[in-house]
């Protein structure tokens, strides 16, 4: 494979993990705002850490940051196969299509952009983010 076209994998696995990330920061708030307005304020980062890797109520949003993560181990490693550059950027693509009557978590994104316009915009600026960054896989 040429340095060009795995330079090019390498800048879109780039531009959705940002994407993703963006978005999942987003999703985060509104998740969080939702918990307290039923359990109470969240102390601290540190709470809301263990909130998040612990609590159902945030554990929809695990699948958008375990691709984050495999985002940030892929781009950090010295050697990767490509074909894995392609799949997880189709993944982040994928999860980051809300769609009402999609797989789980695409369902509660959908719903969380219909409720917060801040999830709206930051999925709009998601979405042109990657298109920016659109190459041929061919």
């Amino acid at each position: 494979m040429h340095n060009n076209t795995i330079d090019q994998l390498q800048v879109r696995l780039r531009a959705a993990r940002e994407a993703a990330f963006e978005v999942h920061g987003a999703l985060l708030e509104v998740t969080r705002r939702d918990y307290e307005r039923d359990y109470g304020r969240v102390g601290d980062a540190a709470t809301l850490l263990k909130l998040v890797t612990t609590e159902p109520a945030f554990a929809w949003l695990r699948p958008l940051t375990a691709a984050i993560a495999d985002a940030d181990a892929l781009l950090a490693s010295p050697d990767f196969d490509p074909d894995h550059l392609r799949v997880l950027v189709q993944a982040i693509t994928q999860l980051l299509k809300a769609d009402s009557e999609g797989a789980p978590f695409q369902r509660r994104y959908y719903a969380a952009i219909q409720a917060s316009p801040d999830v709206a915009v930051t999925h709009c600026q998601a979405n042109r983010r990657m298109r920016v960054t659109e190459v041929s896989w061919t």
